[in-house]
């Protein structure tokens, strides 16, 4: 009997085995060049603005999205029963269409009124906006308070590094003065820097500062004044400015509004949530630490050779801050595509964001690269699912976020009101559609995935392989995978994730991001191989995880 068990095993394995195979050709036979550019071609014309998040253009791509979507046979997947329950105001203010996943943001603008006055005994100075003071963030209401001031070193709280500027520090309703940067980094051959220089992604600098902002924050800080001993951030407000430039050929007699001249957030359920960060000169600094004891340039010489830090209160000084801030409200929207699976319980996700900078002056960042490539790839990937002629064990969920470029919004949105609960694994697309400057094959890209998961890797390599795909891949694995764009809410969350990613270019983030750049042969290598990822998480029974 046991004999007779082991076979039937056996051949049901190996029909198993074979319906995946046949359902992954059929699957890939559906990922072509020309599906790539007949999709992109669209959703990076001028006709589609630059798609800002919650602009016209961006609810034209979403429409564009979702109207993809239905004709390949996906199911809506935008309202899930909590997000709409019924009411009065829904009856009144129906969902557009179930494709979308709607939510508010909340738009701050800064006024030009902000005042920031550092108070000595019973001197009082104040300070010029743009001038001598700048904004690193802002809060999400206008506020008017005086704070006591604690120097606390670079802002770093790091015990796995041992090294903590927060120790022995109360901060609590207090404003903490912190200088930019870490241990050694002024001195690449430290062994400080060495230890405390930021890794993981591009923006690894970039994420560090804003984490300083956070961490003072859950100290419970209510501002953050971070100043620079090697540069000064004057010439952020200079107005000589006669001739305004940016990369990709812009030229103008008239300073180009910037997508990042306000700011985006998800409404925040607390005013504690969100507090002001500035950036100052090195007048206010000294103003700052004059009489205090504290010499910024000898602390971070301390911290470097010592990596010791060395904060401490401010008695004698306190801080006057009043910001104004204009608010309104803008309507957002996912756009969210599900093909149900034999199991309920179970999702993987399908990523990447179909937002980009609009338009300014007459000028049109169309984003083709940044990211209608990795929005093709989620819609194109869903064609070839619905290919295969199988129904998966896992439900799929195919994504279009959302306010990507103003600070992973619908990503993060979505983690906290997913379609489903349990997320399985998470597969994101950000800048697949250029060859980097040494790639002369048109076939390199990246990688990024889970450290814990080495299967992932392992089930790439073997399907570029056999399936003759042809890509160079390089992979990244990381413990916590993070950076600027979606994958990072789900790494957050403990949710195992593959990110893909082809070459970086000057013209990132510039008009010039356009279609006649983009190698349609290499994206379709890109989703077809990906396709081999998705079908094979949404159909494993588990997914290995490695201590």
């Amino acid at each position: 009997m046991k004999k007779v068990v082991y076979i039937t095993l056996l051949l049901t394995t190996a029909t198993n085995l074979f319906s995946q195979n046949t359902a992954i050709d059929k699957g890939l036979e559906a990922i072509t060049p020309e599906v790539v550019a007949a999709q992109i071609d669209f959703l990076a014309s001028d006709w589609t603005e630059g798609r800002e998040t919650g602009q016209k253009g961006a609810y034209m791509a979403g429409d564009y999205i979702a109207s993809v979507f239905k004709l390949d046979g996906i199911q809506p997947g935008g309202l899930a029963e909590d997000d709409y329950p019924l009411s009065e105001m829904n009856r009144h203010y129906p969902p557009e269409n179930s494709f979308f996943q709607i939510f508010p943001l909340m738009r701050n603008d800064v006024t030009d009124k902000q005042d920031f006055a550092i108070v000595t005994g019973n001197t009082t100075n104040n300070y010029n906006y743009n001038t001598d003071f700048f904004f690193f963030q802002t809060p999400s209401l206008s506020m008017k308070t005086d704070l006591h001031v604690v120097f606390a070193g670079y802002g770093i709280s790091d015990k796995e590094k041992g090294y903590d500027d927060y120790k022995g520090l109360d901060v609590k309703g207090k404003a903490v003065l912190i200088l930019n940067g870490f241990p050694g980094h002024l001195d690449t051959t430290s062994t400080a820097w060495e230890k405390f220089h930021p890794t993981g992604s591009r923006w690894a600098y970039y994420e560090a500062e804003h984490k300083k902002i956070e961490t003072a924050r859950e100290k419970g800080a209510e501002a953050v004044i971070v100043a620079y001993t090697h540069y000064s951030p004057s010439l952020m407000g200079a107005t000589n400015q006669f001739r305004y430039s940016r990369r990709g050929g812009l030229e103008s007699d008239n300073p180009i509004p910037n997508y990042y001249d306000y700011r985006l957030i998800l409404v925040p359920d607390s005013a504690s949530k969100d507090i002001p960060a500035y950036r100052i000169t090195s007048r206010m600094l000294n103003d700052l630490t004059d009489g205090s004891g504290i010499d910024p340039e000898a602390f971070e010489t301390n911290a470097m050779v010592n990596m010791k830090s060395g904060g401490k209160e401010l008695k004698e000084k306190k801080v006057k801050l009043e910001v104004k801030i204009n608010s309104s409200i803008i309507r957002a929207r996912n756009v969210i595509g599900v093909i149900e699976g034999k199991r309920s319980d179970e999702i993987v996700v399908v990523g990447g964001h179909y937002d980009h900078l609009g338009k300014y002056n007459g000028f049109v960042w169309n984003g083709a690269d940044d990211n209608a490539s990795g929005t093709v790839a989620v819609m194109t990937l869903a064609r070839a699912c619905m290919a295969t002629g199988e129904k998966p064990e896992r439900t799929i969920v195919f994504a279009a976020w959302t306010g990507e470029e103003k600070g992973l919004l619908g990503s993060k949105y979505f983690t906290e009101h997913p379609y489903r609960k349990d997320i399985f694994a998470y597969i994101n697309f950000d800048m697949i559609g250029r060859n980097g400057k040494n790639d002369s094959t048109g076939t390199e890209c990246r990688m990024v995935y889970t450290k814990a998961y080495k299967s992932i890797e392992d089930n790439n390599r073997k399907f570029n392989e056999e399936k003759a795909i042809g890509l160079d891949m390089t992979y990244r694995p990381q413990e916590k995978p993070h950076g600027g764009s979606d994958h990072t809410p789900f790494a957050e969350k403990g949710i195992p994730i593959l990110y893909y990613l082809a070459g970086y270019d000057e013209q990132y983030h510039t008009p010039a991001d356009e279609l006649d750049k983009i190698n349609y042969e290499k994206m379709a290598r890109i989703i077809r191989l990906a396709f081999t990822d998705l079908w094979t998480l949404a159909n494993c029974e588990t997914l290995e995880k490695e201590e």
